[in-house]
Parts: structure tokens; C-alpha cells; sequence
């Protein structure tokens, strides 16, 4: 099995496509300063733990900020789309499977040896090594001072798994992920997802309406793609996706109104898109076709009226339909977007769009698109 959004022999015809010097310059900095560093562990994290254990991750809700009006601060308040970077500890599920998705693409490009060694060590020690492997469950995820030790939102800190899973595949298609090792990553798994399945934040999560629903789908169904197992399990999300989180999350006009109500609209409409392709890609690979094809009902591709929808504000965020506390551009995050239509509809012209983009905004192109 090779990575699980795109296939093996689409990053082997990107390399021979030729990779920008500049790109492969970064990729080499980052794999570098990856492997002069320990691994990530969870035993790391400098956050009491409601449980008393160590193994159990926990962080603290970003956008939660002591309350000025109390003495002692508590109960936090929420300020949407503004960082509490003070509460971040850098110890985290997601740096894990990203660090493991540039220590592959290091291997695959510059070869050594030395980049799938520290991967297979990082697997280990955050899933396998019983002094500091994590438990499996997201029971104190996103915590909120003053009101509760974990939150079922919070379960969005794992949803980034695909990247380690095309890690792992990249790894393993060269021929360099520890058998064993990959078999310790599937037992965490399955014991992760039937932590998913029982747990009430699970349950509540797999119910959510807009990105938070459409991530959990995603990191259920990744390592189940993986690990090629389940399959009730796969035609079961399969069968409900295409309905529960393309057709009623994106309205017939390209928006979705879940994340237009954000105070970061156009950012959390991109966030939901990348969630909704990263879950279309997996479900192609399992022979379900439906999110890039053309919807009976609407004529049209879903997916791709989305990606039409926020074309014009993520370029030009002052020409945003609702009120939003964004100033930037979303220029540079366009792209992928613009291939992945390409990728389905070739005739379309979004391949030249997406490389004019590219160009304008010097995007770095080290993988297949969605």
C-alpha cells in the first residue's frame, strides 16, 4: 500500500517532472531540523493530566482565553479565530503526522537512509514504546479551563492523519517502514477508532454538521485505507459521505454556510474544503466516486462548485460576502484546489489557472495533488 490521497506513482512522475531547487532547498531545512531534534513524545507535555496518566495527550482549546472579568480567570472564554499561542505546547498528534510526512518526502527525494530511520523511531515512541506511547484516545483534547477536561471538538487535533498514513506509504512503497512498527500503528488504530465509535465526544463528533464532521469522516476512513481492513465499517462512511457532508454542506451556489459564519469565513471554508477533498480522495481509492462527479440533482460538481465559490474572495479577501476579521490573502492556498478539478476534469482549463497561480506565488509542489 502506498500513501492513501494519491498514489505512488503520481509522486515518482512529479519528481521526474522536475521539483523546484528552492522547494527541495526548504524540504532538506525542515527534515533537518526534524532529525537534530528529540522524537515527539506525549510524556512531554508540560500540562497536568485530569487523568493522572501521562500517556493520555491533552491541550488546551485554542481559541480560549482567561476571563477578564473573574478573579481567577475561570470559566474561559471563547474567541473565535483568535490563538491562544501562550496554551500551545508544540506537543501534538498533528506535528507528529507531519513531521512523518516531510522525514518521507526527505527519504523519497534525497535517499540516505536516514530520514525513514528517524521515522520509524518517531512511530515507535509515540505509538509503540510502552514509556512513551500515547493512549488511544482524545478523552482531554481541547480542554476548557473552568468548564471541562476535554471536548468532543477537540477531537480535530487527530484529523490530520492522512499525512501520516502517505508518510507511512511512501516509506513503505521504497521499502523502508518496520514491518513491525507498521503493525503496532494499525493496533493503536483500531483501538483509536473503536475509542471513536464508544466514547461520547466521538459520537457527538462523527454528528457535527460542518469541517469538524467533515475531518472525522477523514481520519476514521485514513487508516482504514491503509491498512486496507474493516470494510463494513468503509461501506458504511462511504455510503452516508457523500450525502451528510458534500450535499449538505455545500449549498447549490458553491458556499457553505457553517463556515461562512466563522469570524474566518474564507480560512474555514478552505479548512472544510481541504477536509471534504482530502475525504473525496480516500473514497476514490475506494471505488467511491461520487464527490468529483457530477450530482444529479444540481448538475454539477459539488466539490468543484465549491472550489469556484471561494475563488474570488480567498484572492481578494475585501470582497467577502459576510463579515470577517481576515486581512490577508488566501492566494497561495488556491492552487491545490485548482489541480485537484484538473486532476477530474482536464478539459476545464484549471490546470493552467492553478499553474498561473502557482507561478504568482511561488508555491512549493513536493506532492501529487489531492
Amino acid at each position: 500500500m502506498g500513501p492513501v490521497t494519491y498514489t505512488y506513482e503520481e509522486l515518482v512522475a512529479l519528481k521526474k517532472s522536475g521539483v523546484p531547487e528552492a522547494a527541495l532547498e526548504n524540504l532538506s531545512k525542515t527534515a533537518l531540523e526534524i532529525t537534530s531534534s528529540p522524537t515527539v513524545k506525549v510524556t512531554d507535555i508540560e500540562l497536568p493530566r485530569p487523568s493522572n496518566d501521562i500517556h493520555d495527550f491533552t491541550c488546551i482549546s485554542q481559541y480560549r482565553w482567561p476571563n477578564p472579568d473573574t478573579p481567577d480567570g475561570l470559566p474561559w472564554i471563547w474567541k473565535d479565530g483568535e490563538v491562544n499561542r501562550a496554551t500551545q505546547t508544540g506537543i501534538g498528534p498533528g506535528r507528529v503526522y507531519g513531521n512523518l510526512r516531510i522525514l518521507a518526502l526527505a527519504e523519497f527525494y534525497f535517499g540516505g537512509g536516514e530520514y525513514a530511520e528517524y521515522a520509524n523511531r518517531q512511530l515507535y515512541d509515540w505509538f509503540i514504546n510502552p514509556e512513551t506511547k500515547v493512549n488511544p484516545n482524545g478523552k482531554y483534547s481541547q480542554s476548557i479551563p473552568g468548564i471541562c477536561d476535554g471536548t468532543a471538538p477537540g477531537l480535530i487535533v487527530f484529523s490530520q492523519n492522512f499525512e501520516l498514513f502517505n508518510g507511512m506509504g511512501i516509506l513503505e512503497a521504497m521499502g523502508l517502514l518496520n514491518p513491525e512498527i507498521k503493525e503496532g500503528v494499525r493496533v493503536w488504530f483500531d483501538d483509536f477508532t473503536n475509542w471513536l465509535f464508544t466514547h461520547e465526544n466521538g459520537i457527538t463528533e462523527s454528528y457535527a454538521g460542518n469541517n469538524h464532521g467533515s475531518w472525522y469522516d477523514s481520519q476514521v476512513l485514513a487508516p482504514l485505507v491503509y491498512f486496507g481492513h474493516r470494510p463494513a465499517v468503509v461501506k458504511n462512511i462511504c455510503k452516508k459521505a457523500y450525502e451528510w457532508r458534500f450535499r449538505m454542506q455545500i449549498m447549490p451556489d458553491g458556499s457553505q454556510p457553517h463556515e461562512l459564519a466563522r469570524r474566518t469565513p474564507i480560512s474555514y471554508s478552505l479548512y472544510n474544503l481541504s477536509a471534504l477533498s482530502v475525504l473525496a480522495s480516500l473514497m476514490e481509492r475506494l471505488g467511491y466516486t461520487e464527490p468529483w462527479g457530477i450530482d444529479a440533482e444540481r448538475g454539477v460538481c459539488i466539490l468543484k462548485s465549491a472550489v469556484d465559490f471561494v475563488i474570488p474572495y480567498a484572492l481578494d479577501i475585501t470582497k467577502c460576502p459576510v463579515p470577517t476579521i481576515e486581512t490577508k490573502s488566501y492566494a497561495s492556498r488556491i492552487g491545490r484546489y485548482m489541480l485537484a478539478v484538473a486532476k477530474r476534469y482536464p478539459e476545464l482549463g484549471y490546470a493552467e489557472r492553478a499553474a498561473e497561480y502557482i507561478a504568482a506565488h511561488d508555491i512549493w509542489r513536493l506532492e501529487p495533488s489531492l
